[in-house]
C-alpha cells in the first residue's frame, strides 16, 4: 500500500475554469488516476467541506468515478 498527501491549496484553480483543461487540473488529475481510492481529511465549515475541494471534485468527476472515497471532517 502506498500513500500520498495532497493539499488542494497546492492546486488552486481559477473560479472560471470548469473545463478541466488547465495545467493545474491536469496535474491533480494525474494523482487521481494513479489511485485506487482516497481518504480525504478536510476541515469542516458550515457542515460541509471547503469550496476548493468541491470545485476539484466537480471538475474531475470522471477521474474519481468508480473509486472508493472517504471524507473525514
Amino acid at each position: 500500500m502506498e500513500t500520498e498527501i495532497l493539499d488542494v491549496r497546492d492546486y488552486r484553480l481559477p473560479a472560471t475554469d470548469n473545463s478541466g483543461s488547465s495545467e493545474t487540473a491536469k496535474r491533480f488529475a494525474e494523482h487521481v488516476l494513479r489511485a485506487d481510492g482516497f481518504i480525504m481529511v478536510v476541515p469542516e465549515y458550515n457542515h460541509t467541506y471547503p469550496g476548493e475541494l468541491k470545485m476539484m471534485l466537480d471538475l474531475l468527476y470522471k477521474e474519481y468515478r468508480g473509486r472508493a472515497v472517504g471524507i473525514c471532517g
